[in-house]
């Protein structure tokens, strides 16, 4: 693990993790099994309805990445016996209390003698980017207080703890606050206290005195944000609500740049939920492009129902948003490219065990098998018919055992109800088309979406594996978390120049 180049934030600084340590604790929730937060009203926090946090008048709307957490930590111990087994409870009690108090240590906080005894179910983090990459992003921490003294007597041993270490502190006035900062260059943090209610704790001075003007302004405040709010209009429901712009969903979350730049992503809002054994986050993302593919409607849902043959990588799309489709054969051969050709016709594409095998599927003539004849010829295959099957080879010039000429497959196709399926393997081409039923534990995709993308476990840790935000999540972690993943599955939505997302990650 040490290899790892991560992107911002630098996960060696204390700070830089609380994101991820918010993060980590969604997590652990998912590995232990959610399942039973559905069915004990006491912990079922699935449900809950999302509200605009009092911190996001304290956040800058310019701010590059915000995350709230509208969750108890106190009562990670508590989901830790829910959902272990008579045996495990105490085990998993003390797991989970370790691992959340593991975690506010990174950002130099103790959770039992500093925060336990009051701090609240909302906890907001904004970060800012720096102009130089090299350095930390500047950040904002808000914690919210279920007690009416607990925030100020927070205050007052956190600065006296690090007034006894031998630090020199600066108390001041602002906008009619008390201020308190550090003067130590290494660790120059600021506090403020806003209505015995809400600490913000800031990486310096000057950001926390932005939040304080921010405040005051609702057009530099996320609390009047038309994106945010547009979102919790809608009702939206979880433990989170998420919040981003180009430079925050590229170097902060750690996507792709080429993905950022080829889909122009200029901004997201989302809201991460709790579902069965496993996070589901529902996004809108703001692009640069006006998009127009077609809506795959229920042909996407048809697809996964009369899929017989067991797959681990999937995606069907109108040709279109290829930058989010990790289903890539490597060397798809001149049939699978046509296929990817034809325009948006709705396409699945699914990859076999072997990595250069696939079987996809269209609409029944669409294209016809005729219509691939010219191009497979062109490319040196010629069609012939065994069993119903349509298959495009050519001689190798090799002969085989019996002195017969070895030939070499394009692809074959057959039919099947409305269906028409195509592949590179004879068997599991045959296999499909002689199964009896589909695969029926497809649930009803989303009639408006344009692409969908299932990942089995291990291309979904594969996948992860190469994320720096996930290898940084591991390294707080202090443990692998990929053996526990399970699925990966999201689909995408297209709204003029807005992308829909709602993916499900789950554990196993």
């Amino acid at each position: 693990m040490n290899n790892f180049r991560l992107q911002l934030p630098n996960f060696n600084s204390k700070f830089g993790a609380i994101l991820l340590a918010i993060t980590i604790a969604l997590t652990a929730i998912g590995l232990g099994g959610w399942w039973w937060l559905q069915r004990n009203s006491a912990l079922n926090i699935q449900a809950e309805l999302l509200h605009t946090p009092a911190a996001a008048k304290f956040l800058p709307r310019k701010a590059n990445l915000s995350l709230y957490l509208q969750l108890d930590p106190n009562q990670l111990p508590a989901y830790g016996r829910a959902i272990a087994t008579a045996k495990q409870r105490k085990n998993a009690a003390l797991a989970l209390a370790e691992l959340r108090n593991n975690l506010f240590a990174i950002t130099g906080l103790n959770y039992n003698s500093e925060l336990s005894d009051w701090l609240g179910s909302e906890t907001a983090l904004a970060l800012l980017a720096n102009s130089n990459p090299q350095e930390q992003p500047n950040w904002i921490l808000a914690l919210s207080s279920r007690t009416p003294i607990g925030a100020r007597e927070f205050l007052q041993r956190f600065w006296q703890n690090r007034s006894l270490a031998g630090g020199d502190l600066e108390i001041s006035s602002y906008r009619g606050l008390g201020l308190i900062s550090s003067s130590d260059p290494k660790a120059p943090l600021a506090t403020a206290l806003i209505n015995d209610q809400l600490v913000l704790l800031a990486s310096q001075r000057e950001a926390l005195e932005d939040a304080l003007d921010s405040s005051q302004v609702d057009a530099l405040n996320q609390a009047s944000d038309p994106q945010l709010q547009g979102w919790l209009q809608q009702q939206r429901k979880g433990v989170a609500l998420l919040r981003s712009d180009a430079t925050g969903i590229s170097e902060l979350l750690g996507l792709p740049a080429q993905l950022v730049a080829a889909e122009k992503l200029e901004e997201l809002v989302g809201s991460i939920a709790l579902k069965g054994r496993g996070l589901q986050l529902t996004a809108q993302i703001s692009t640069g492009l006006d998009r127009a593919d077609l809506p795959l409607g229920n042909q996407a849902t048809h697809f996964l129902q009369q899929l017989k043959a067991s797959v681990n990588k999937l995606s069907i799309s109108n040709n279109s948003l290829k930058s989010f489709l990790p289903v890539v054969v490597e060397q798809p051969g001149p049939l699978l490219a046509e296929l990817q050709n034809q325009g948006q016709t709705p396409l699945l594409l699914a990859l076999l065990d072997n990595q250069d095998q696939w079987l996809a599927a269209t609409p029944e003539d669409q294209p016809s098998p005729a219509a691939l004849d010219e191009p497979l010829h062109r490319a040196g295959f010629d069609p012939t018919s065994i069993d119903k099957l349509q298959v495009w080879s050519r001689l190798s010039g090799q002969s085989d055992r019996d002195g017969k000429l070895k030939a070499i497959l394009a692809g074959a196709s057959g039919s099947k109800a409305d269906l028409r399926w195509w592949s590179n393997n004879l068997d599991a081409l045959q296999n499909q088309l002689e199964a009896n039923a589909g695969n029926k534990n497809n649930g009803q995709l989303a009639n408006n979406a344009v692409a969908v993308v299932q990942l089995g476990a291990k291309p979904t840790r594969k996948l992860l594996g190469s994320w720096s935000f996930w290898q940084g999540l591991q390294l707080v972690a202090a443990r692998p978390l990929s053996p526990a993943l399970g699925a990966l599955e999201y689909s995408l939505e297209e709204d003029k120049t807005n992308l829909g997302l709602k993916a499900t990650l789950r554990f196993s």
